[in-house]
């Protein structure tokens, strides 16, 4: 929008228009600015998707990708993925192979997560016709702590039942402070 509109303010005339359309530039630049400043800015975690359409939300599930067509995929991704960037050419023409690069590996992600989460759900489905309806999550085992069982003593004295549900002290295990 900002390159079309100084694009019309560029038109015929000589070097004496030059302040002028300095002038006018400026001008576009500080509404364009004001306009992104107006703008909502997206909250954390907000949505970016377009409001639903004719179908009423409903997403298209993607069609099931075989281990054939999955292959195509790796195989376009590796042979169109350059090497390296080439420093040939235009700043421009650098920019745009590395956006077409950019786009290409784009697609070869999301095509990846797609393949990933169809073989969830084909594992999950395998699962239901043998009856395993519940997935079991495999937790991590539990290590043993520290346990303290009481055997009889306690300290310097050994503790006895005295068969009314308590413990009596009986005799000291040894000399508190024999001196010796």
């Amino acid at each position: 929008m900002v390159k079309r509109l100084v694009d019309g303010l560029h038109g015929d005339g000589g070097p004496e228009r030059i302040d002028e359309r300095r002038q006018a530039v400026q001008t576009v630049v500080a509404v364009v600015r004001k306009a992104e400043r107006r703008r909502p800015k997206l909250k954390k975690g907000a949505s970016t998707t377009a409001p639903a359409g004719r179908n009423g939300g409903h997403r298209q599930r993607a069609a099931p990708m075989g281990e054939d067509v999955w292959l195509r995929h790796v195989q376009a991704y590796e042979e169109g993925a350059p090497q390296g960037l080439d420093e040939e050419g235009s700043l421009a023409a650098m920019r745009a192979l590395r956006r077409r690069a950019t786009k290409e590996s784009k697609k070869f992600r999301v095509a990846r997560r797609v393949r990933r989460l169809q073989r969830q759900q084909q594992m999950y489905e395998q699962l239901e016709e043998k009856g395993k309806t519940k997935m079991r999550h495999k937790q991590p085992q539990m290590r043993a702590s520290y346990h303290y069982e009481r055997r009889g003593g306690y300290g310097d004295v050994e503790l006895i039942d005295d068969g009314k549900g308590k413990s009596v002290r009986k005799a000291q295990l040894r000399a508190a402070s024999s001196g010796e």
